[in-house]
């Protein structure tokens, strides 16, 4: 059980980091 809760929140982290990453580029690129 903790390891699927831990690989659980690794998954969130690495979506919300994605996710951050596509709103930074189209932010840059509306700027731009």
């Amino acid at each position: 059980m903790e390891i699927i809760s831990a690989g659980l929140q690794l998954g969130m982290l690495y979506y919300s980091s994605v996710c951050c990453c596509h709103i930074r580029n189209k932010t840059m690129r509306r700027k731009i």
